[in-house]
């Protein structure tokens, strides 16, 4: 969805006081590069732009709580930021899960 906000707005609103999602998102790991925004056959369609801070902010403005999320990036894959790497290396998938209060 192009519109992340609405999406968790609206599962909160349809889910039980105590309630729990689970989600796999496309986030991005790192700025993408200039020569990478302005090729769009190198940018996944499913990719909308969120890093995994904005996404779990998104998600607790919706009204969740005990967000966690796992931060797909070693220290020695940091080691390797702008050294060649692919699109592919910059967007990652990334596991959130959080709650709604009882």
């Amino acid at each position: 969805s192009d519109n992340k906000w609405r999406v968790y707005r609206e599962i909160f609103r349809a889910l039980k006081p105590g309630g729990r999602i689970s989600i796999c998102d496309i986030v991005i790991m790192k700025e993408l590069t200039q020569e990478m925004k302005e090729d769009e056959a190198m940018i996944p369609a499913e990719y909308q732009g969120s890093s995994v801070e904005e996404l779990e902010e998104i998600i607790r403005s919706a009204g969740f709580e005990n967000i966690e999320s796992d931060k797909p990036v070693s220290k020695e894959y940091e080691e390797r930021w702008g050294r060649g790497l692919s699109v592919g290396e910059y967007i990652m998938s990334s596991a959130i899960t959080a709650s709604k209060p009882c």
